[in-house]
C-alpha cells in the first residue's frame, strides 16, 4: 500500500492569555493517505506513529507518539503534543517522520516550517518587534496583569521623538509628548506632585495637576462625591450612563430610589424601588410611564399587572376584557399546572394534537375534554363522537351515577344511585323534565333512532322515579331463533291494574287459593279486584268468595269433582285506586320547549337526541 502524506495545513503554535502560566505547544497537522494506485484509503481509524527527527536522514527520534487517528476521504488531521507534551525547545531546524499501522517509516520527511518556531517566542530578538493588539506582555513576570506589567524597575531614557504618547526622562523630570509640545507629567521640572491629602487624585486643571476629593481612592474603594466609600465603587448622588442604544440613570423616580432608563427611540422605562414594592413600568414616550401601567412585586412576594393593590399571589387587572397569553410552539401543549406544596394536582392545557381543551387531576384519572364547538368530554381526554356530551366512566364505583341531570324549583335535588342517567324534576310549575330526548325522521333507517338509551346488565337500563310518559306504545324487543328480533307490545288498559297468574285444584269440588302475600302489598286488596279461572278439563268453575287474603273457587252445580285450574287476578294497584283516564298535557308542548332549549345546534332535536 501507498501512503503518502500531504501537509496541507500550516503548523501552528499560540500565545497563550496573560493570566496563563505557559505557551500551549501544539502542532496542528493535516495529511492525505492513498493506496498503491493514488486512491484515497477507506474510511476509518489507522495507527499512525509520529516522530520528530534533527535531521532529514537516519539519526534519532527527540519526540514521537502513536495514535489512532480518523481518515475520512483520505483526509486525517491530528494535533501533535495534545496527548505527549512538545518538550523541545524549537530552536534548530525539525523533521517529521510518520508510519502507519507497522508499516515501514514514510519517505520523504517532512520539514517543519517557520510557524511553529514561534512555540520559542518566550524571547525577543530583532529590530522592530511586533505584539498582538489584544493580550498582555510580561516583563519578568509569567502572568502579566496589564497591557504592559513590569517585574522590577523600568528606565526611560531621553528622546526627540514627536509621537503624541511619548513618555521621557528629561534629567530632571518626566514629560509626556500630547501632539503639539512636551507637558511635565510630575506638575513641574522639580519633580515633585502638588500636595493633597490621603486619599485625593489628581486632576488638570487646564494649566497644572491639582488635587481633588470629587474621585476619591483609599485604595480599596472608589468614592465619587463621597471620601468615605463603603463599596468598590460608591456614588453619592445621581449616576448616568450613555449607551450605544439609549441611556440609563440611577435617579430618584416619583422620590425614590431608582433607575429611568431611554430607550433608542426616546421612550421612557423605569424601575421604582419605593418602601414595600419594587415596580417596573414602561412608557409609549419620553413622560414618566403611570402606576397602571407596569409591574409590582410587593414585600409580600405579590405580584401585580395593572394594579398596586394585589389580592392574590398574581393579580391581573384592566379596564376592559382580560386574558393571559400562555403561547407555546406549534405541536406543543400549553398550560397551566395547579399545585400544592410543590406537587402538581390538576392540570389545565391545550392539546394541539386533538384540538381540544383538557382539565385532569395528577394520578387520579379523572379528566375532562372540551372541544370544537363546546362539545364536552368527561372521563376522558378524546372525543370519540360527535354528541355535545360525551361521558365515560371505566371504574365506576357502586351506587355511583356517571350522568346526574335535576331540574328543581325551590327544592334541594335529589340525586340517583347506581343509575347510568339520573334525570330529577321536583315541581312541575315550572314545567320541568328529569330527562327528555328526541330522535326524530330516521328515514329507511327509524327504527335505530333513540331518544333516551340505557343498558345494564343487572338493574335497570331506564328507571323513573315517578310516572313514565310515551305518546306510542310500550315495546319489549324480543330475540326469536328463526325471526330474527319481534317487537312485543304491552296492554295498556284505562286504570292502573296488577296482576298475578296461578294454578290451584279442586278437591271434593272446592279449593280455597291463597293470594301471595307480596302481591297483596303492591295492590289495594280491599278494593274490588277480579279472578278470571280456566279448567284444565271437563267442569265449570265459579269464585264463591273474595277476601283481602284468598278467594274461593267451586265446582258448577255443586259437582264434587278433582279437577286443576288456571287463574288469573287481576287488582288496582296501591295508591293509583282513583287513576282513570286522566287529561294529558299535549306532547307537542315538551317538544317545542326542548327543541328551542338547544337553539340552533343540532336543528329539530333537543338535549340528548340525536337525528
Amino acid at each position: 500500500m501507498k501512503r503518502q502524506p500531504l501537509l496541507s495545513l500550516l503548523l501552528a503554535c499560540c500565545l497563550v492569555s496573560a493570566a496563563a502560566a505557559q505557551l500551549p505547544r501544539i502542532i496542528s497537522y493535516q495529511g492525505v493517505l492513498t493506496d498503491d494506485v493514488g486512491s484515497a484509503v477507506p474510511d476509518g481509524f489507522y495507527n499512525v506513529v509520529f516522530k520528530l527527527y534533527e535531521e532529514e536522514l537516519g539519526g534519532a527520534e527527540v519526540w514521537s507518539i502513536t495514535r489512532d487517528v480518523m481518515v475520512e476521504k483520505g483526509i486525517f488531521n491530528v494535533a501533535l503534543g495534545s496527548i505527549q507534551p512538545l518538550d523541545i525547545p524549537f530552536d534548530k531546524p525539525y523533521w517529521l517522520g510518520m508510519a502507519v499501522a507497522g508499516e515501514p517509516e514514510l519517505f520523504p520527511r517532512v520539514q517543519l516550517m517557520a510557524v511553529p518556531y514561534s512555540l520559542n517566542s518566550w524571547g525577543v530578538v530583532g529590530e522592530t518587534n511586533f505584539f498582538p493588539p489584544a493580550g498582555n506582555v510580561g516583563i519578568g513576570t509569567p502572568g502579566p496583569l496589564e497591557r504592559l506589567d513590569v517585574d522590577g524597575a523600568i528606565r526611560i531614557g531621553g528622546t526627540d521623538g514627536m509621537n503624541p504618547g511619548t513618555i521621557r526622562w528629561t534629567g530632571t523630570d518626566f514629560e509626556g509628548f500630547m501632539g503639539v509640545a512636551w507637558q511635565s507629567l510630575t506638575g513641574g521640572s522639580g519633580g515633585s506632585l502638588p500636595v493633597g491629602s490621603e486619599g485625593q487624585t489628581l486632576r488638570h486643571n487646564g494649566s497644572a495637576w491639582a488635587p481633588s476629593s470629587l474621585l476619591y481612592n483609599d485604595g480599596t474603594h472608589i468614592g465619587i462625591g463621597t471620601t468615605t466609600p463603603d463599596h468598590t465603587l460608591h456614588v453619592n448622588g445621581l449616576a448616568r450612563f450613555d449607551l450605544p442604544f439609549g441611556q440609563i440613570a440611577i435617579s430618584t423616580p416619583g422620590g425614590w430610589p431608582g433607575l429611568i432608563a431611554y430607550s433608542n427611540n426616546g421612550h421612557r422605562r423605569d424601575i421604582v424601588y419605593d418602601d414595600s414594592r419594587m415596580f417596573l413600568a414602561a412608557s409609549p414616550s419620553a413622560t414618566a410611564p403611570t402606576d397602571d401601567n407596569g409591574i409590582v412585586l410587593n414585600e409580600n412576594g405579590q405580584i401585580c399587572i395593572g394594579t398596586d393593590t394585589p389580592s392574590e399571589k398574581l393579580h391581573i387587572q384592566d379596564t376592559g376584557p382580560t386574558y393571559v397569553n400562555i403561547d407555546a410552539p406549534t405541536g406543543y401543549a400549553s398550560g397551566v399546572i395547579l399545585s400544592e406544596n410543590g406537587t402538581a394536582q390538576w392540570r389545565l392545557l391545550y392539546d394541539p394534537a386533538e384540538g381540544t381543551v383538557q382539565m385532569y387531576r395528577e394520578g387520579s384519572g379523572a379528566k375532562m375534554v372540551i372541544g370544537n364547538g363546546g362539545r364536552v368530554g368527561i372521563g376522558t381526554t378524546i372525543l370519540h363522537g360527535d354528541a355535545w356530551l360525551e361521558v365515560h366512566s371505566p371504574n365506576p364505583t357502586p351506587g355511583k351515577a356517571a350522568i346526574i341531570g335535576y331540574s328543581y324549583f325551590n327544592q334541594s335535588p335529589s340525586w340517583g344511585g347506581g343509575i347510568a342517567v339520573a334525570g330529577i324534576h321536583s315541581d312541575d310549575q315550572v314545567g320541568g323534565t328529569g330527562v327528555y330526548g328526541s330522535a326524530t325522521d330516521g328515514g329507511a333507517m327509524q327504527d335505530s333512532q333513540v331518544g333516551v338509551y340505557g343498558y345494564t346488565d343487572d338493574g335497570y337500563g331506564v328507571y323513573s322515579d315517578g310516572t313514565l310518559g310515551s305518546t306510542g306504545p310500550i315495546v319489549a324487543v324480543a330475540p326469536t331463533e328463526d325471526y330474527g328480533h319481534r317487537k312485543v307490545y304491552s296492554v295498556q288498559s284505562a286504570e292502573n291494574w296488577f296482576e298475578d297468574f296461578g294454578e290451584g285444584r279442586l278437591s271434593g269440588g272446592e279449593a280455597t287459593v291463597e293470594i301471595d302475600p307480596v302481591f297483596a302489598q303492591t295492590v289495594n286488596l280491599g278494593e274490588t279486584y277480579h279472578v278470571f279461572l280456566t279448567p284444565v278439563g271437563d267442569c265449570g268453575l265459579y269464585v264463591s268468595e273474595k277476601t283481602s287474603r284468598s278467594f274461593t273457587v267451586r265446582a258448577g252445580d255443586g259437582k264434587p269433582v278433582d279437577i286443576a285450574f288456571d287463574y288469573r287476578i287481576v287488582a288496582k294497584r296501591s295508591g293509583f285506586e282513583s287513576k282513570r283516564l286522566e287529561a294529558a298535557k299535549d306532547p307537542e308542548m315538551f317538544r317545542q320547549r326542548h327543541r328551542a332549549g338547544l337553539g340552533a345546534a343540532v336543528p329539530g332535536a333537543a338535549v340528548g337526541a340525536g337525528e
